[in-house]
């Protein structure tokens, strides 16, 4: 009897596993292979000094962005023996590990020198990637939510060019035709001096009928620009800009639809809930147990 006890235990438990992952819709591919997570864009700092009075000197940092990662620099270079006569400190960061984003954000200081001080920042980043609803044909209704932002701050007379940060946020069809409002956001506070302060940003919530089966492209797109000069006046600036979007089934019963991204795209905000299907399986194979131990039991004390 103990051995029965034990079957029925083995049994329910490799009953339920593949009905859970099947629930679950484990195992479910892009009816065409997705292209692969594309990277573009070039981070530039650039710091100058003169730190002995005979010529410029120069801290640079300049990459290409290929990957996911964080590009970042603190510069500073010293004029006529005052350290940190100008610095730039920036970061720019592409992250793809859980809802992918982009989030730039930077610093720029300079003394009022007559000499060639001044700091500048420039960071163009930009990821694609693509997507399919995998699942019976015909339209299904996906949330579509996404935060953006750009900013500028600081005071700096000494500002040379335009200041600018944007981000922009595009889903496309393989025809081209635009999903979303193609969002496009700009924060711009005019020519050759610093004009004060500005910051915008957006929300997305929206829910937008995409076909099954087909693929979307997402592009992301960020960038900052920041320059501020001793000669002409120096001052400090701050910019930052950033944007993460995330897609979410909203159809009646989601489980009959997955999301199938790009190779390396985890479109996952926090902690998933698991499915409702997977619990209540779950739940008929708990009740199964405890409803046998009881017999169970009986048996192996009549034995």
């Amino acid at each position: 009897m103990i051995n029965n006890c034990v079957k029925y235990y083995t049994r329910t438990l490799l009953l339920s596993v593949p009905l859970l992952a099947f629930s679950m819709n484990e195992g479910k591919a892009a009816s065409v292979a997705l292209a692969p997570i594309s990277y573009g864009g070039v981070v530039n700092y650039v710091v100058a000094g003169d730190a002995n009075g005979t010529g410029p000197t120069y801290s640079q940092y300049d990459q290409n962005v290929t990957a996911s990662g964080t590009y970042a620099a603190n510069l500073s270079q010293s004029s006529y023996g005052v350290q940190g006569a100008a610095t730039a400190n920036a970061s720019t960061i592409i992250n793809t590990a859980s809802a992918p984003s982009i989030s730039l954000t930077g610093s720029v200081s300079a003394i009022a020198y007559s000499n060639s001080t001044g700091s500048t920042i420039n960071s163009n980043p930009r990821l694609s990637y693509q997507f399919q609803i995998v699942g019976p044909s015909g339209s299904v209704p996906v949330l579509v939510q996404a935060a953006g932002g750009v900013s500028i701050s600081g005071e700096a007379p000494g500002a040379l060019s335009d200041q600018i940060a944007n981000v922009s946020f595009i889903v496309r069809s393989l025809d081209a035709s635009v999903v979303n409002d193609a969002i496009s956001l700009n924060a711009y506070n005019g020519l050759t001096y610093y004009t004060g302060p500005t910051s915008q940003s957006f929300t997305e919530d929206g829910t937008y009928s995409l076909q099954t089966n087909v693929t979307y492209t997402v592009t992301m797109a960020a960038a900052i620009g920041l320059s501020v000069s001793g000669p002409e006046g120096g001052g400090e600036e701050s910019i930052s800009a950033y944007l993460d979007p995330l897609f979410t089934i909203a159809a009646a019963d989601p489980d009959d639809y997955s999301l199938v991204f790009s190779d390396g795209i985890n479109n996952v905000a926090d902690t998933p809930l698991p499915s409702s299907s997977a619990l209540m399986l779950a739940g008929f194979a708990v009740l199964g147990w405890v409803g046998y131990r009881g017999s169970c039991k009986r048996s192996l004390i009549m034995a």
